[in-house]
């Protein structure tokens, strides 16, 4: 399944959706919530059906009654936050506001650390795409165009090879202390 062309494109579609969905919350004042609660338990679920329905099938989503056009006014109160999106702009807002607030906290950062790994020479990435490692340690070079397709073909487990190489990493300089003691380090890939 994994190096089905279409397989990545529908789980982060979905993944998106998720997170979306788990991101919707009502925005209220703490003055207005109890009327916001009452008004949410009062709804008719008949009239929200009605729209849904409507709205999915591309037709008019006017209200047609008052049942309707409360539904719409409450629904109106509920907005939908997209930081929990991948690669949203409200995300990366909220990492730049992390960094500013540790950096703020724990004074400027002494190290920037930019890694990128080589996918089609690393023989770490080639073995997790079924090359044998001996071989690769060994010189022999199964060639630029069967990397590559190997590469293309399956970028789970290239990924997989860039998460194993990456806590690795983390583990041996962080951890273990190789660049003595770290006080804060912040990871995050770019989209």
């Amino acid at each position: 399944f994994q190096e089905d062309e279409t397989f990545l494109y529908l789980v982060f579609s979905l993944v998106q959706i998720q997170k979306v969905c788990y991101g919707v919350r009502p925005i209220v004042t703490e003055e207005s919530f109890d009327k916001f609660a009452t008004d949410l338990e009062s709804l008719d679920m008949t009239a929200v059906n009605e729209l849904i329905r409507r709205f999915e099938i591309g037709a008019e989503t006017h209200p047609k009654n008052e049942k309707e056009e409360f539904a719409i006014q409450v629904a109106n109160k509920i907005h939908t936050s997209r930081g929990l999106v991948i690669g949203s702009n409200h995300e990366k807002n909220r990492q730049k506001v992390e960094l500013f607030s540790a950096t703020r906290w724990l004074g400027t950062p002494t190290w920037f650390l930019t890694i990128t790994f080589s996918d089609l020479n690393n023989p770490i990435t080639l073995s997790y795409l079924g090359f044998d490692y001996e071989l690769l340690m060994s010189g022999i070079d199964p060639g630029f165009t069967a990397r590559i397709a190997a590469v293309y073909g399956n970028p789970v487990a290239s990924e997989r090879a860039f998460d194993f190489l990456v806590k690795n990493l983390i583990k041996f300089l962080v951890e273990r202390g190789v660049l003595g003691e770290i006080e804060s380090y912040y990871g995050t890939v770019e989209e």
